[in-house]
């Protein structure tokens, strides 16, 4: 849509470029056609279009556009001397006010800008300057002293804006315009109109009104055949048609500004969102990238935590049966034992590459896979352990039972390898909005300050799930852990 919308833009552009010549054409051609002279309209037609082609025309102007360096400076009345050293105007009027305010420290300033000056106005030294600035005294406050860039007279050319060359280019097509209308009315109705279009587009303020007004006069005679009588009536009628002519213009221009300020503010508007556009792209896929790469480091904790919970104590128990039975001590009893475990732990190893939960909790209830868990540990270990069971038992969400059960395994592997625990009880609490479990054993405890990797991941899994881990043991004193997650039902 944009690009059809600059397309046409572009077009248009080319279009009014064009119109001028078009127009010019085609009235040279209707005058000669209704018996205008030839030679001095095809003399005059050429000399237009070599005005149009040839004269500068300057930029088209905003209504509240200055140009500090344009030709009103050469034919303001009073603005000589600033004619006659352009460029250093503006430098001259910054010391012209300071220094009478009584900045002594100002005065090398003073006497660096004012060298042009002193070889273009013999004997008119610094001082001299100072004098010459009747606009401060007119304009207490001195206000055109806070613009730097203004130069004295600043308030007749606000007053009469106008464009570099864009005036003397507007008087002389206006003219021609004028010398065409005198061959043929035809140059009123249709070359008028670049007088009219020109003239705004390439003046400012009332400079604006002053070319369309005269086009208007113009075409008005020529459409009179002349200039009016000197009588009222006619006077009048001149007039009117003038200012009539004057007043649309104005109107349809002011039209066509709003418009074209708001199809640039448009254009603004549509560029900063290609630029927000092209940042946000860039932010997704920054975005992208940082979700990979915590997608990719969650996928290694897991994998590191299912690694710990069930490979790693697998073979620490194949180890240990293996080693009592390698003692002698009903060795065929520890051999079976140490093969059922590494089978479990193969199966537990392809679950966990398939994110698959554990096994035990597929064919029974939470209550049932830790009876058999807890079983299993105290016929691997000799020691005694207990599971109670409290509450309504009801099915809760895959995650939590799972985040329970292992935990269970780690405190339960915890207790094998460091606890040296002649007892081991776990308690299975469902309540309300939380269930918890509870695992105690009487062995040498530890402190709780030391960190291990079994208890970062249980703490872990346990934080996942907005759950609290909480664990009290002191040397000597036994070891208690407790896990809490809210009782979040299945499905």
């Amino acid at each position: 849509m944009t690009g059809r919308l600059d397309r046409w833009e572009r077009l248009l552009e080319r279009q009014m470029a064009a119109a001028p010549y078009v127009l010019l054409l085609i009235s040279t051609v209707l005058s000669l056609l209704t018996g205008g002279h030839p030679g001095i309209t095809i003399g005059l037609a050429v000399l237009a279009a070599a005005w149009l082609w040839l004269v500068p025309r300057g930029v088209p102007q905003a209504a509240d556009q200055v140009d500090p360096h344009g030709a009103p400076q050469a034919g303001e009345p009073g603005s000589a001397p600033q004619a006659t050293k352009p460029g250093s105007a503006p430098q001259a009027t910054e010391p012209q006010g300071p220094p009478q305010a009584a900045e002594p420290g100002s005065a090398p300033q003073a006497t660096e800008p004012q060298g042009p000056p002193q070889a273009a106005e013999p004997g008119s030294a610094p001082q001299a300057t100072e004098p010459q600035s009747p606009p401060q005294a007119a304009k207490p406050g001195s206000v055109p002293q806070a613009a730097e860039p203004v130069v004295p007279g600043s308030a007749l050319r606000r007053a009469r804006p106008a464009v570099p060359r864009g005036g003397l280019y507007v008087t002389g097509l206006v003219v021609l315009i004028g010398a065409l209308c005198t061959q043929g009315m035809w140059f009123a109705s249709f070359f008028g109109f670049t007088g009219y279009l020109h003239s705004w587009q390439y003046l400012t303020g009332k400079w604006r009104f002053a070319g369309v007004t005269a086009t208007a006069a113009i075409s008005v005679a020529a459409y009179g055949g002349g200039l009016p009588e000197p009588t009222p009536s006619a006077v009048l009628t001149f007039l009117f048609f003038t200012g009539a002519i004057v007043a649309a213009v104005g109107m349809f221009s002011f039209v066509g500004e709003i418009t074209a300020e708001r199809s640039a503010e448009r254009k603004r508007m549509v560029t900063r969102l290609e630029e927000a556009m092209r940042e946000n792209a860039g932010l997704q896929a920054q975005l992208l990238v940082q979700a990979r790469e915590a997608g990719v480091l969650d996928e290694r904790q897991r994998m590191a935590a299912e690694i710990h919970d069930t490979l790693a104590q697998g073979l620490t128990g194949i180890v240990t049966q293996l080693q009592a039975a390698k003692r002698g001590e009903d060795w065929q009893r520890h051999v079976d034992l140490a093969i059922r475990l590494a089978r479990e732990s193969l199966a537990e190893a392809r679950r966990s590459v398939n994110a698959v939960g554990p096994g035990q909790l597929e064919s029974a209830p939470l209550p049932e896979a830790l009876t058999e868990i807890v079983a299993q540990w105290r016929e691997l270990n000799g020691t005694r352990a207990d599971l109670t069971v409290t509450g309504p038992v009801r099915p809760l969400h895959p995650e939590v039972e799972e985040t329970l059960l292992r935990t269970a395994q780690e405190a339960l592997a915890n207790a094998a390898k460091h606890a040296q625990a002649e007892r081991v009880g776990l308690t299975l609490s469902y309540m309300e909005d939380v269930i918890t479990l509870d695992v105690r054993d009487d062995g040498v405890g530890f402190d709780p300050k030391l960190t291990a990797f079994g208890l970062t991941a249980m703490r872990k899994r346990v934080d996942r799930l907005a759950g609290t881990l909480e664990i009290e043991s002191e040397p000597g004193a036994g070891t208690a852990i407790s896990a809490s997650l809210p009782a979040v039902a299945r499905g």
